[in-house]
């Protein structure tokens, strides 16, 4: 009997989760239909219903207006670490030259195909890379480990980087791996632009008093987000999340280990600017935490 109802209740959460994932699937359809009828179709971007991470343009042009305050020019080397499905690196092709590189990274193969097919064939300058890596969120069946993996990329090769909600959804161990990597293929002065969930005062507080939304399209709908997990990496580094099964879908990280990080990996932090995602009500602001580091010269 027991078998039977439990049988029953698991059919009918699938149920009701195929009903969830069919009607945010229609709502993106319509929005892209909308889009499509205003002639607001970015052709270098994926259409909503492909269901894609980092689809919102907007942010895309704000990351950029960032590294163009960091130093970005026309002519930069530029590598994305995290690409996507192209957000940056659409909004990129206007800002850089044909002299100008960019090199982008990501785990999910639907991105990368992607932005080959759409960025690549038009723009050459521009070229994606695949990184087999497992990632809880993303890609559960990867081959590699993010905590071992090489940049595929030479000593000091670029001018600037950038990863734009990344850090949100690595685990400590794998972050730091990567901010070493950073440090390694930026050339000395080159730029860091990356964006985090930083844990401090405030957005302690602003946890506790229910002002943070849940991540996604229908966060309105949901109850306060509170990341009431605690929870360790496998070495012992703590850090939140909102989901202790797959905490990769949302990592926030205590801000003082987080600068700690950067300063062992070799980067100099030279700014940071606190986004609107711990209920900060300037709207103006990016929405996640945006750390601007350097590699010393």
């Amino acid at each position: 009997m027991g078998t039977l109802a439990n049988t029953s209740h698991g059919a009918l959460r699938f149920a009701r989760r195929r009903g969830r994932l069919t009607r945010r699937w229609a709502l993106r359809a319509w929005l892209d239909f909308k889009d499509e009828r205003a002639g607001r179709r970015n052709p270098l971007l994926p259409p909503r219903r492909m269901n894609l991470p980092s689809q919102i343009a907007g942010a895309g042009v704000q990351t950029v207006e960032l590294m163009e305050q960091a130093g970005m020019t026309r002519d930069s080397d530029v590598l994305d670490v995290g690409c996507g499905p192209g957000r940056m690196a659409a909004v990129l092709t206007e800002r850089l030259s044909p002299s100008g590189t960019y090199e982008g990274f990501d785990v999910m193969p639907k991105s990368i195909d992607w932005c080959r097919k759409a960025i690549t064939s038009r723009f050459p300058n521009f070229r994606f890379q695949l990184a087999d890596l497992e990632n809880g969120q993303y890609n559960p069946k990867g081959t590699q480990k993010a905590s071992e993996y090489v940049f595929p990329y030479g000593d000091e090769s670029f001018d600037i980087a950038v990863a734009g909600s990344l850090y949100t959804h690595l685990r400590p161990f794998e972050a730091q791996r990567y901010l070493a990597e950073t440090a390694r293929v930026l050339r000395p002065g080159g730029r860091f632009v990356g964006t985090w969930f930083l844990i401090n005062e405030e957005s302690e507080q602003a946890l506790a008093d229910g002002k943070v939304l849940r991540p996604g399209l229908f966060s309105h709908t949901q109850p306060p987000l509170r990341l009431e997990f605690h929870l360790e990496d496998e070495r012992g580094n703590p850090f939140r999340s909102l989901d202790p099964d797959t905490p990769e879908y949302m990592v926030a990280v205590d801000e003082e280990q987080v600068r700690a990080d950067y300063e062992r990996a070799g980067l100099r932090i030279v700014d940071v600017l606190y986004g609107h995602w711990a209920g900060r009500s300037n709207k103006d602001q990016h929405g996640q935490d945006v750390i601007v580091a350097e590699r010393p010269k």
